[in-house]
């Protein structure tokens, strides 16, 4: 039995800083040639990433595994049962994965990075000697800045974990060139002498990820891959449906102004430009996260109305529905008689040519005609709420 391997590579050698990244799943890699300072480290030629006696004979045991990568992200996962007691073997199964890639540091003076790796596995509760880590590996042409590492593993059928650390933070001068290698093992072992231990797995298959973020203002960085290291910022996400009321025109063709404000009515936070679907559906994502807090929105003609009580949670959707009446042509946060005296202005304009006061209009019939002015006397009075 073989194992199709996947190789995904993108080189790219420039001038004596040697900028290149590439990815290596399923164990193969390509042989780089970029200068003597990291010929051996580059050139890993232990490319097998299972045992080759444990499918000699098919019936000792049967085993999947396996990796995928992609820059800033590695999974892995083996599993392995034995299908019988045979002396004398010892079945593994691996699956490991890779990435390289450099990264310039901009600005000026000294620059502070931090790095995390958080990483996520499971081992098999009858795992004889199976084993899972993600380690990475931070350089320099000259120094070594950090070594990251996460390792779980099960020893005598007990759970531990060996780790130095999931982030690290450190600080470069501005221009210097780093060397990222990130690296996912997961080992399935069983021993023939142990027969209690039937099967053996560990999976990585939740990922390990890397993140870079510059803690010093006006400093940036640079990836030679094109990927964005930032930690991601948590958010909330809020959907729901807004009516607008009094309105005959393309829903569609109107945007919002969404706010988050506190039960207080404090503002936390501003998403403007909206998009509303053909029956008024929208939704955006925020950093703002609690509980009793207020959602608010406003449209082009139409006042400001809110859905309060609400829990905004990082990772979760909160519904809000919201009904925006109309009649607020002068955008004052009050239906008034000013309001009024402008449709009556601009009565008998068209949206098919000539002068046209879009906001006068304010059914979007593509007319201003009575029925707008109706419309301001009927929401007379009404203002926003905050």
């Amino acid at each position: 039995m073989r194992l199709s391997l996947t190789l995904l590579a993108a080189i790219a050698v420039s001038g004596s800083a040697h900028a290149y990244y590439y990815i290596w799943i399923d164990g193969q890699t390509t042989d780089l040639s970029v200068g003597p300072s990291y010929s051996q480290y580059l050139q890993d030629t232990n490319t097998t990433i299972f045992n080759d006696k444990v499918f000699s004979s098919p019936g000792f045991a049967t085993a999947t595994f396996g990796s995928s990568a992609t820059i800033g992200t590695l999974k892995a996962y083996a599993t392995i049962s034995m299908v019988g007691l045979f002396p004398n073997t010892t079945p593994d199964a691996w699956g490991r994965s890779q990435y390289r890639d450099v990264i310039t540091v901009g600005g000026t003076g000294s620059v502070t990075l931090k790095v995390t790796m958080p990483t996520t596995g499971t081992l098999a509760p009858s795992s004889a000697d199976s084993l899972g880590f993600a380690t990475l590996d931070v350089y320099s042409l000259a120094d070594s800045y950090a070594n990251l590492s996460f390792r779980i593993r099960m020893n005598n059928g007990v759970f531990t974990q060996d780790s130095n650390g999931t982030s690290a933070q450190f600080s470069v001068p501005a221009g210097t060139q780093l060397f990222f290698a990130g690296y996912c093992l997961a080992r399935a072992r069983l021993n023939w002498q142990h027969p209690t231990w039937l099967s053996s797995g560990t999976d990585f298959s939740h990922t390990s990820n890397t993140y870079i973020d510059v803690l010093t203002p006006g400093a940036s960085i640079v990836a030679q891959s094109g990927h964005d290291y930032a930690t991601p910022v948590p958010v909330a996400t809020v959907s729901g449906t807004i009516t607008l009321q009094d309105f005959v025109g393309s829903v569609a063709a109107e945007t919002v102004t969404m706010e988050i404000r506190s039960s207080a009515g404090a503002l936390l936070g501003t998403v403007p430009n909206v998009a509303l679907g053909a029956s008024g559906q929208y939704t955006f994502t925020t950093p703002v996260v609690g509980s009793g807090l207020r959602v608010t929105s406003r449209g082009r003609t139409w006042l400001m109305k809110q859905a309060s009580g609400l829990t905004l949670t990082s990772g979760q959707t909160t519904t809000a529905n919201i009904a925006l009446p109309n009649g607020d042509a002068d955008v004052s946060g009050e239906v008034d008689a000013v309001d009024i005296d402008q449709v009556i202005a601009h009565f008998g304009e068209v949206s098919s040519g000539g002068p046209y006061n879009r906001n006068s209009d304010l059914d979007g019939s593509g007319e201003v005609d009575a029925v707008d002015i109706d419309t301001a006397i009927a929401n007379f009075g009404a203002t926003n709420d905050y």
